[in-house]
């Protein structure tokens, strides 16, 4: 055998020994995304739903029997922290009740320059009770707070803070109760 033909069998056997599996990547983070996904699935079967709206003090009160919850919910999801770019800006503590369950998970940013600053999951029954965000922005004109607190099979409230510079601080509240 010539070494051409040596190396041309030693490809084939490589070629054939190397399979293309695929590994699901899992997530370095808890998974927003994911959660509230389905989330949004479960409440399509929500009939009723009160929304109220206060922005700098002044209430608005509405009821609903359906939301776009994809849209409702898109600023939970958008504040997903798993990307690549990420694994190492955040800090992880996490909490465990007497039976060695899950009962706390908390991400809290490494820099200043992360919008979402503060992620707080609770845990009952190893499923989660209560989501907590803290997102932060500013720019030299201004600096907006957000903090988006959703509870399962009962709602979510999402409270704004935005101040800018020589100007009044401006507050909006929305809160979502499902019935």
């Amino acid at each position: 055998m010539n070494r051409i033909s040596l190396f041309l069998i030693f490809c084939m056997c490589f070629s054939c020994s190397t399979e293309s599996t695929s590994i699901e990547q899992t997530k370095p983070f808890f998974d927003l995304k994911a959660f509230f996904s389905n989330e949004i699935m479960k409440l399509k079967t929500i009939k009723k739903v009160k929304k109220v709206i206060s922005f700098n003090g002044k209430v608005e009160e509405n009821n609903f029997d359906i939301l776009n919850y994809k849209e409702e919910l898109s600023v939970f999801i958008n504040s997903d922290i798993n990307k690549n770019a990420w694994i190492d800006k955040y800090t992880i503590d996490s909490t465990f009740n007497a039976q060695k369950e899950l009962n706390k998970l908390q991400y809290s940013a490494n820099k200043e320059s992360l919008k979402t600053q503060k992620i707080e999951i609770n845990f009952l029954n190893k499923q989660p009770s209560e989501i907590i965000i803290t997102n932060i922005s500013s720019n030299p004109i201004a600096i907006a707070n957000q903090v988006l607190r959703y509870t399962p099979n009962k709602g979510y409230r999402i409270d704004n803070t935005q101040q800018q510079i020589l100007s009044e601080e401006k507050t909006m509240r929305i809160e979502v109760f499902f019935e």
